[in-house]
């Protein structure tokens, strides 16, 4: 099976080529048999056509001779003589009628002439038996005489001038045609009441061409037929005409001189082909049926060879399609082979075969393709693994550079690519860019995740500041990114960081926050000359990094923002203020513990910089103290060293502030007597329930939330802000911008639309608390989620 399964393209190589093969030879066959037969049809119809033009013009020439004939006998004197004189002398008589017989036996086509006189009602005629036949009476002699009274009842009016046809039956049954050509007086009105010369010529003479076609060896010429203008058929062939009158005349109508239909035997119900031309001289149809197979043996032999040829090349096609197919094969079959067996001594299968190798692949190019990915995964992998190696190798140099300038030297930097140019760089500026809530960075990401916020923090930076001047990042592997800028020409000069410079800085942040939902904090270091002083500009770099304790996240901190924290430090006085947020916590009164809290906060702002986390820890620890001394319950209940854990991770002195006010607030609600919690639990509860429900209406407001509770808006509001440290109207937007941040992460409803669910009815208000509360616009932060 794994073997038929690895030749599967061999097959479908074969099978392709020879249905191609067979396909071509096909349509060619079929295309030579149409043209075949649409040429033996036209051939065909020419052939009809020279035929039936030559019989037309045999029958046109007959009625010419006659016609000439006739006149020329009605104007001869002699006969003159016979059609209009009464009494004819006997002697004059025979002279006369003997000329009638020489006419008769110089001119073979003739049969015999005769002559009416209705003066005498005398008949004169060149039969043998009776050349001269008289009536006294006035009935006219010629409706007594047979053929001439045939005529008569048979055309009525006889035309003149024309060559009339006439079938008459013997008394023995027999059939016999007549053609006779009839000439009389132009004057006069009928031919009943007018002497009239009759010619009547021999139907054998005119129908010999008829029958020596008929007689023909060759059937595909079928039968010639002759037919008047009545349809009546006055050629008596070995076959009958194959249309009746009422079919010929309704296949006629309104048809051209010349033509050809298909038509079917009235007998054998077999295909026939009707080909006509109309006489001009007499309006007669000269019609040829032909047998429709007969006619079309020609192709339908040449369709019989096509087919004997098409057998022949299909067997022909077999055996070239293999030997092509073999030829075009091996190349690929030797790949397959050749893989598979690498591929066993790669993965120490004992199938010589390969066949494990097999199992997942419809055919060869299937194989082949998943042995290209696979090694085009390996040299990726290779390559990646190299380019790793280098970079390990460059990060190694530089950290050391950075950690340890003065032990790097020349001929360390020359064996790392670039590391020269950055040797010989005459100035440098030195910025550490520090990741803000650190410790939440590292808990809510994965350990790719921080991989790849790192590197997108190096590869933004490099790109936003390379487009103005030349910079490198070293990845510090914790919070820090060290970046080395290179100055020039006044930039160099200048003691604090360049203005464009701190403006690229912004951007950066800006797309940090914007794509990875995370803020840099940037502290410039002072711009070095040579590049073993690296070491004392990260140094003071990472000093002033520390300010962020004061200043805040997401900033840039310069020098002169330094220089500006040194000119109002004054010295931390903590007795007197840590004594007062004592005594307010011994007394359990929030309030004013988180006012005096706020105090304290505001004068450690002051303090300097190298004793302010010995202060913020001092602080702590005297709270904590206090807490377990005095509040012995409650401090049991609430997990103290979490508190101190999450003082010592804040990176700023708000963070500080929020973490103490929370501990504050957490162990003083524990202290309270126990109906008060309760009152307040449900009060509290009661509210953010309402709330809760009802923050889409517009009209939900402290009034409301107080009509419902049946108390005053003024005592519902001081007692929520007391005990929770917010009015009800910042935990209703609270609420409200919850519902908000969802929906335009999880669903495509406009804006107004989202503003109108949640219960803002005012705009303007609705985008200022939203930038307030998220720092972006509704658009904006869509946008942002959208992204990721």
């Amino acid at each position: 099976m794994e073997r038929a399964r690895s030749q599967r393209y061999f097959r479908q190589l074969l099978w392709t080529n020879m249905m191609l093969v067979i396909l071509f030879i096909f349509i060619v066959s079929v295309i030579m048999y149409a043209f075949s037969r649409n040429m033996t049809h036209e051939l065909q119809l020419d052939a009809n056509r020279k035929i039936l033009s030559q019989v037309s013009y045999n029958v046109d020439s007959l009625s010419t001779i006659v016609r000439n004939l006739a006149i020329s006998l009605f104007n001869d004197r002699d006969l003159t003589v016979l059609m209009n004189n009464q009494d004819i002398e006997i002697f004059q008589l025979y002279n006369k009628l003997g000329k009638l017989d020489q006419t008769v036996n110089s001119n073979a086509f003739l049969q015999s002439i005769t002559v009416y006189n209705r003066y005498n009602n005398c008949l004169y005629s060149t039969s043998a038996t009776q050349p001269v036949e008289c009536r006294s009476s006035r009935k006219p002699l010629g409706r007594d005489n047979e053929l001439l009274g045939q005529y008569r009842e048979h055309y009525g009016e006889i035309p003149k001038l024309r060559l009339l046809p006439l079938l008459t039956v013997d008394s023995a049954g027999i059939e016999h045609l007549h053609l006779s050509y009839f000439v009389y007086d132009s004057q006069s009105d009928s031919s009943n009441s007018s002497s009239l010369l009759m010619i009547t010529i021999k139907p054998e003479w005119l129908f010999d061409n008829l029958r020596t076609v008929n007689g023909l060896a060759d059937n595909t010429l079928g039968q010639i037929f002759l037919l008047d203008e009545a349809g009546a058929v006055y050629e008596q062939g070995t076959k009958s005409f194959p249309l009746s009158v009422s079919e010929w005349q309704e296949k006629m109508n309104h048809a051209p001189a010349y033509g050809y239909f298909l038509s079917k035997d009235g007998e054998s119900k077999q295909k026939q082909i009707i080909t006509y031309r109309t006489s001009a001289m007499n309006d007669w149809r000269i019609v040829m049926v032909q047998p429709y197979d007969a006619v079309y043996s020609r192709a339908d032999r040449i369709r019989t060879f096509s087919i004997l040829v098409l057998l022949l090349f299909i067997v022909l096609s077999i055996a070239a399609s293999v030997i092509f197919s073999v030829r075009l094969y091996l190349p690929i079959g030797r790949l397959v082979q050749q893989l598979r067996l690498s591929s066993v001594r790669d993965t120490g299968s004992s199938s010589s075969d390969g066949s494990l190798e097999w199992s997942n692949d419809k055919d060869e190019w299937s194989y082949l393709s998943r042995m290209y990915t696979r090694m085009q995964s390996r040299m990726t992998e290779l390559r990646d693994s190299s380019r790793a190696n280098e970079h390990v190798l460059e990060q190694y140099f530089y950290r050391q550079w950075v950690e340890d300038s003065t032990s790097v030297n020349r001929e360390q930097a020359e064996k790392v690519a670039g590391a020269a140019k950055w040797i010989e760089s005459e100035a440098l500026l030195v910025v550490l860019l520090k990741i803000d809530n650190y410790v939440v960075y590292q808990s809510e990401r994965t350990d790719s995740e921080r991989k790849l916020c790192r590197y997108a923090i190096c590869n933004i930076t490099e790109e936003i500041i390379g487009r103005y001047s030349s910079c490198m990042t070293v990845d510090r592997q914790n919070d820090e990114i060290v970046v080395f800028i290179q100055l020039q020409g006044t930039d160099a000069r200048h003691s604090d960081i360049p203005i464009h410079i701190m403006e690229q800085l912004r951007q950066i942040q800006t797309v940090i926050q914007t794509y990875y939902r995370m803020t840099l904090t940037a502290a410039a270091g002072k711009t070095v000359r040579h590049y073993r002083e690296v070491t004392s500009g990260y140094e003071e770099a990472k000093k002033h990094a520390m300010y962020r304790m004061k200043l805040g996240q997401q900033q840039i901190i310069t020098q002169g923002m330094i220089e500006h924290s040194i000119r109002v430090e004054a010295p931390y006085i903590s007795y007197n203020l840590d004594k007062k947020l004592l005594d307010h916590i011994k007394d359990q009164q929030l309030r004013h513990a988180l006012q005096q809290l706020e105090e304290v906060i505001q004068q450690l702002y002051l303090a300097p910089i190298d004793q302010l986390d010995d202060e913020i820890l001092n602080l702590t620890a005297t709270i904590i103290h206090c807490m377990r001394q005095h509040l012995p319950h409650a401090a049991s209940i609430v997990d103290l060293k979490s508190y101190s854990r999450r003082v010592l991770e804040s990176e700023t002195l708000g963070g500080v502030h929020a973490v103490l006010k929370e501990l504050m607030e957490h162990v003083l609600q524990q202290a309270k007597p126990s109906h008060k919690p309760r009152k307040t639990e449900f009060l509290i509860g009661a509210v953010r329930e309402i709330v809760d429900l009802n923050y889409a209406d517009p009209n939900l407001s402290l009034q409301s939330i107080a009509d419902t509770l049946q108390l005053s808006p003024g005592y519902l509001g001081r007692y929520y802000r007391e005990q929770e440290g917010q009015s009800v109207a910042d935990y209703i937007n609270e609420i409200r911008l919850n519902h908000a941040q969802q929906l335009l992460e999880h669903q495509s409803d406009s804006i107004a639309r989202i503003m109108e669910k949640v219960g803002y009815a005012n705009e303007s208000n609705f985008f200022k608390l939203f930038k307030r509360r998220t720092g972006m616009t509704p658009g904006e932060f869509r946008q942002r989620q959208a992204s990721y």
